[in-house]
């Protein structure tokens, strides 16, 4: 058998191998990790009770030696011999208290020395002898011991005068762990003191010995070394630490954690004490928790290894039986002799891999095929619905093609849907993306629509379109699924592409004929989003579709409005717009005066954007303006796009205008005729206010703004009489004494000269079509 040409069969023996295999591992590994678990628990336990116990041993001396100690210092004699002087004469009095000192130092309990202090009488008795308390480095140690914060302590101190300890190992130790008790204990008087001293070195041979793995000393609070295996660390402070800081913020008495010490990993196991806030601390070496555990996992790796060995016989002799059958089919199907090197095409194939490819090059082909079919069909029947849409085929030519592309001809009525994007503002697509939504779109309503219930979908320019069937259906129940899907198509659109469509319905028509005039309607109906808003469904048959062009437009909000953008208030502003826009729609009922009534307000904006002083088009722009604005699809987009590109650059224009520090001629005279258009204004008037020659100022006026003076102050007071003739009840005398004209005779004869028409001409004009 060789390799190359039974692929499979070594694949099916690796499949065995691994199948076996893998029970094995997962068995040794958990077992190995389960007991090395269990070992590294009872070795942490181990040491957490070994800490526990060096603390009680030590403390039982402690203890000890601190109730003997305080019942000795409590008696009233002792309190009386304080206030005595101990001279020579009193030897008795001397030899009675060396006594009782010494019956207090007992082998059991490590005491090296005892020291009696009288600071009344200036007098101490210790192991030595009697002596004097007359020397300043006494009496610096004593004060030392006044300064305690508990009139009972514990401290570690070194060798002094005061505390002579025994001859002896302890005599060796530098440092000695004190006891000192302020005298009486029950008064804030300090008459004497009383120390118990023992050697450190003698409570350290009641810890646990040093290993080369593991060690352990004791702290007091301020992580000063009061008990260590080696008598020099005595006395060091590890106060900075981090093992130290880490055990001072621990809440808890006890416990254990990791650390790095020197680049060595160490378990640190900790124990507080609550007689006298000492810490017991253990350092062992990780490496030793896991010592025991190296027996086990060499014995588990050997049996893991042997079983290992039999699922590989188990696979090798297996998968010969299991294969058999195989090889057999597979030297059919390639046509090769048994034995022979020739089987199959390719020799990089395996046997099932030849079967797959052969039979899949048949189905392939059949696939194909039937592919090409349907994608034709599907493009026919696109072709043919897009051109019945579009009226392009004769009644004649619709039937018997309807029929031969095979659609339903039991259908009773038909309304067509036209789909549109109501924007594509606050989403992740650009313009450039609409036609690939819509492809997806028209997907989307195929999979939302039964197929019983329509034809298929098509997009045409920006609108997919769909024409829906009815069979069977009253026209009441027709129009209420109609609804009902329009509704579940949005929402499916929305879910999935995140847009927010707008859905216009025609009425239902009888005929295929009909159903380039149920596509009009079905636009048609898509006009009325201007005031319906986004996601709406409309039905044409449900429109208002006044025919009379009689638009509204209130101009009192657009004076509001450009009072706000002179302001520069751009907050006022928006919300002028907003209140001016509502007002158009709800005046407005049918969607192309309000279109109409839109464009009047943008050329009211340009015309006023002008009048002050600001260019922010080309002159060739404004045919933009207009074809962007009017293929803007809901009020909401409308609003948008007039702040952002309109009246939001007017007001920045203005802003930077009124508040630039440095500001032209011509726009400081510009703004006094704007302020003050109804006073004898004049040239030189103007000069003397802001002290310049009149001929300098008409000569810069004209270069900056291309017209005269007196022609702008003319044409503003014209701006300004046509506002006053459509708006208010001034006469035209009144108009032309507040414009400052010498004689109505030569206000009329101005503005007919301008507009072609007389005032009261103008007035009866604008009023009548308002």
């Amino acid at each position: 058998m060789k390799k190359k040409q039974y692929k499979f069969y070594y694949k099916l023996v690796t499949f065995f191998f691994i199948l076996s295999t893998i029970p094995v591992i997962i068995v040794g590994f958990f077992s190995y990790q389960r007991s090395a678990e269990t070992i590294e628990q009872n070795v942490t336990n181990e040491k957490l009770q070994t800490v526990g116990q060096a603390q009680f041993n030590i403390e039982h001396i402690l203890k000890t030696v601190d109730h003997s100690f305080t019942n000795y210092v409590r008696s009233y004699p002792l309190i009386q011999t304080l206030s005595r002087k101990i001279t020579p004469e009193r030897f008795q009095l001397y030899n009675q208290i060396n006594k009782e000192l010494n019956e207090l130092q007992t082998f059991d309990t490590d005491l090296s020395d005892i020291t009696l202090i009288s600071q009344e009488k200036k007098w101490y008795i210790n192991n030595s002898g009697l002596y004097n308390l007359d020397q300043p480095k006494l009496a610096l140690t004593v004060s030392l011991y006044n300064s305690l914060k508990s009139r009972s302590s514990w401290v570690l101190e070194k060798n002094n005068a005061l505390v002579a300890t025994k001859e002896g190992a302890a005599g060796k130790c530098l440092y000695n762990i004190n006891l000192v008790k302020q005298l009486p204990l029950n008064s804030m008087e300090n008459k004497g003191l009383a120390i118990a001293s023992i050697p450190s070195c003698s409570l350290v041979k009641r810890m646990p010995l040093k290993s080369k793995t593991s060690s352990m000393m004791a702290l007091d609070d301020n992580g000063r070394i009061i008990l260590h295996p080696k008598s020099s660390m005595i006395g060091h402070s590890i106060r900075n630490e981090d093992y130290f800081k880490k055990i001072r913020q621990l809440s808890t008495k006890n416990g254990q954690f990791d650390t790095s010490i020197s680049n060595t990993d160490y378990k640190i196991t900790y124990q507080k004490s609550d007689y006298n806030n000492w810490i017991y601390v253990s350092f062992t070496t990780i490496p030793e928790l896991y010592q025991q555990t190296t027996s086990i996992g060499w014995f588990t790796f050997t049996i893991c290894a042997f079983l290992l060995a039999l699922s590989l016989m188990f696979s090798w002799f297996g998968s010969r039986h299991f294969y058999r059958p195989i090889k057999v089919l597979y030297e059919s199907v390639s046509g090769s002799v048994p034995g022979t090197d020739s089987a199959g095409k390719d020799r990089h194939e395996s046997e099932f891999e030849l079967i797959e490819r052969n039979i899949k090059e048949m189905k392939n082909k059949n696939h194909d095929l039937t592919i090409r079919v349907k994608q034709q069909v599907t493009q026919l029947k696109q072709y043919f619905l897009t051109r019945l849409l579009l009226g392009k085929l004769s009644e004649e030519e619709t039937k018997e093609r309807f029929k031969g592309l095979g659609f339903p001809d039991d259908w009773s009525h038909l309304a067509v849907f036209t789909l549109q994007i109501d924007t594509l503002k606050d989403t992740p697509y650009e313009k450039r993306d609409l036609d690939v939504l819509l492809f997806a779109i028209n997907s989307l309503v195929e999979r939302s629509v039964p197929k019983e219930k329509r034809l298929p979908s098509v997009v045409i320019d920006k609108t997919q379109t769909t024409i829906m069937l009815n069979r069977g259906q009253s026209l009441d129940r027709l129009q209420q699924h109609l609804k009902t899907a329009a509704s579940s198509i949005q929402d499916h659109i929305h879910k999935e592409l995140g847009l927010c469509v707008s859905i216009g319905i025609s009425q239902p028509f009888t005929s295929l004929s009909m159903t380039k005039h149920a596509y009009l309607e079905g636009l048609e109906a898509l006009t009325y989003r201007l005031q319906s808003g986004k996601r709406t469904v409309i039905f044409f048959e449900q429109l208002d579709r006044n025919k009379a062009f009689l638009t509204q437009f209130p101009k009192q909000i657009q004076n509001e409005l450009f009072e706000a953008i002179k302001a520069c208030d751009q907050e006022k502003a928006a919300k002028k717009l907003h209140l001016l826009l509502e007002s158009i729609c709800s005046e407005n009922t049918n969607p192309h005066h309000c279109q109409v009534a839109i464009a009047r307000l943008l050329n009211n904006l340009i015309e006023f954007m002008h009048l002050l002083g600001i260019e922010l088009f080309e002159p060739d722009g404004n045919k933009m303006l207009y074809d962007d604005i009017f293929e803007l699809t809901t009020l909401e987009d409308v609003e948008s796009w007039l702040n952002a590109q309109i009246i939001g650059k007017m007001i920045e224009t203005l802003s930077v205008r009124e508040e630039s520090q440095y500001k032209n001629i011509s726009e400081k005279i510009v703004h006094i005729i704007q302020q003050e258009f109804d006073t004898d204004l004049t040239l030189e008037s103007i000069a003397g206010r802001l002290h310049y020659n009149p001929n300098y100022l008409s000569s810069i006026f004209r270069k900056e703004m291309k017209i005269s003076f007196s022609e702008y102050l003319s044409s503003y007071r014209h701006h300004i009489a046509k506002s006053w003739l459509t708006e208010t009840t001034l006469s035209v005398k009144e108009i032309s004494e507040k414009l400052k004209y010498k004689n109505p005779q030569n206000f009329i004869r101005s503005f007919k000269k301008l507009e072609g028409i007389t005032p009261g001409k103008y007035r009866e004009l604008k009023n009548h079509s308002a």
